[in-house]
């Protein structure tokens, strides 16, 4: 597909669904709203967890990842979901072995959907959904 090419509706390169995020937030201008909310709100809510982890306080690990968790999962990426539900409930049970290498994939997989959503918005303008 050329770079001119809008791209079809669907999952957008990488792990978006548009299709299923058009349904859920009703159109693109919503939809694009909510992503700059995020993207502008994620570094902070990946410092609180990156804080908790590095002090291992366990109370305040599941209260960030919580709310770093439903931020992520507004989004149905379950690679960026799945390590961060990880580290709540690893706050949770006060179990905090493995928090490092979930902190270090949580990290990467955030990232990654997050340059996916940048690419999203930048790409809106040629993506409609079908009446």
């Amino acid at each position: 597909m050329s770079s001119d090419t809008p791209a079809p509706l669907g999952r957008h390169e990488g792990s978006i669904d548009l299709t299923a995020l058009l349904e859920q937030f009703g159109s693109r201008e919503i939809l694009d709203q909510v992503i700059d909310e995020y993207l502008q709100e994620y570094p902070g809510m990946l410092e609180d967890v990156g804080r908790a982890v590095n002090r291992r306080d366990a109370a305040s690990l599941a209260s960030s990842a919580h709310k770093f968790k439903g931020a992520v999962a507004l989004f149905g990426d379950e690679r960026a979901v799945f390590p961060v539900a990880s580290l709540e409930q690893a706050g949770r049970t006060n179990n905090l072995g493995h928090v490092d290498a979930l902190y270090a994939r949580l990290t990467v997989e955030v990232e990654r959907l997050s340059s996916e959503l940048r690419d999203l918005v930048r790409a809106g303008n040629g993506v409609r959904p079908c009446s």
